[in-house]
């Protein structure tokens, strides 16, 4: 599903329409089985068909978190800036939004949650148990405005 690796930005390309042609065949592998539930965490939501989406949930994190959890991870400085600009301005949750989806779009702020609390929200949001799923809604996390506020964080992440 890789066609080549991007040394520039120390990333791997995938081949877009390998990739739609799996999801396609995975997701009726489970339609087969009677399975009610797939969940496919990814990067590239932004070129899967909107048709394949029953719903969309965005795991957001604090810049300064993230920067760090990268850095544990061994990402290279300036990896790790293009993700945390990407985090910062929203990116994922942008391209979700040109997409034009009829269904909602949500998004968590994981920066001061644990795994299985992340986890219980996203299987409540699926199964629409959510009581308070407006707050989920997408518009309510702006690290934007936060590195407008600072500018020491803009110069952090934004200017050399």
């Amino acid at each position: 599903l890789v066609s080549e690796y991007d040394l520039i930005r120390d990333t791997q390309v995938v081949d877009s329409e390998k990739i739609i042609a799996e999801l396609k065949k995975l997701i009726e592998k489970y339609n087969n089985e009677k399975k009610k539930y797939l969940i496919i965490e990814s990067h590239f939501s932004d070129i899967v068909p909107n048709y394949l989406i029953d719903n969309c949930i965005v795991l957001r994190c604090e810049p300064d978190l993230l920067c760090e959890r990268l850095k544990k991870r061994g990402y290279k400085e300036k990896k790790i800036i293009e993700n945390v600009q990407a985090e910062i301005l929203g990116n994922c949750v942008n391209y979700l939004i040109e997409k034009n989806l009829k269904i909602p779009i949500y998004e968590i702020d994981t920066s001061n949650k644990d795994p299985r609390s992340i986890s219980n929200i996203i299987v409540d949001l699926i199964l629409r148990r959510k009581k308070n799923a407006s707050k989920y809604i997408i518009g309510k996390i702006d690290w934007l405005k936060n590195v407008l506020d600072d500018d020491k964080l803009a110069r952090k992440y934004f200017y050399s």
